[in-house]
């Protein structure tokens, strides 16, 4: 029985429901927790968070963060300071697979969101760059 189904159970109605990210079962908004100041839900139930943040910090056990100045994130390849001159904070994410858990290195907090909002998909990605490569091509004629 899901967790929905056990809410009706107990409670004799169903709050709004509002779909999991992660699991895709369909919750009680009470299984879901709000960023502090915000007006919205996370989208990610409350149990799938925190599996996930505990897998984030074995694997910060395994692989801690980089110490060196001089490491560069993978993607952009731009280092702490490179990264302080453009205006944004150093910050290094851990970088893992979602489906595996499997490590796969520091980047940098920039080229973490942009994977993220490309739904860490290797297709969508190659799709951005032919967009891009397509387009400043016309620029370039």
């Amino acid at each position: 029985m899901s967790i929905a189904e056990e809410s009706k159970d107990l409670f004799g109605f169903l709050d709004e429901l509002k779909k999991c990210t992660e699991c895709g079962e369909m919750l009680p908004l009470t299984m879901f927790a709000k960023d502090s100041g915000a007006n919205y839900y996370k989208g990610k139930c409350k149990p799938c968070t925190k599996k996930h943040d505990d897998q984030l910090k074995e694997l910060k056990k395994k692989h801690p963060p980089p110490t060196d100045p001089n490491y560069c994130c993978p993607i952009c390849e731009r280092n702490a300071q490179k990264i302080l001159d453009k205006g944004h904070k150093v910050r290094w994410c851990l970088d893992h697979d979602h489906n595996t858990g499997e490590f796969r290195g520091y980047i940098c907090n920039t080229c973490n969101t942009g994977i993220a909002n490309l739904h860490e998909d290797p297709d969508v990605l190659q799709n951005a760059v032919n967009y891009l490569k397509e387009h400043n091509e016309r620029i370039m004629d």
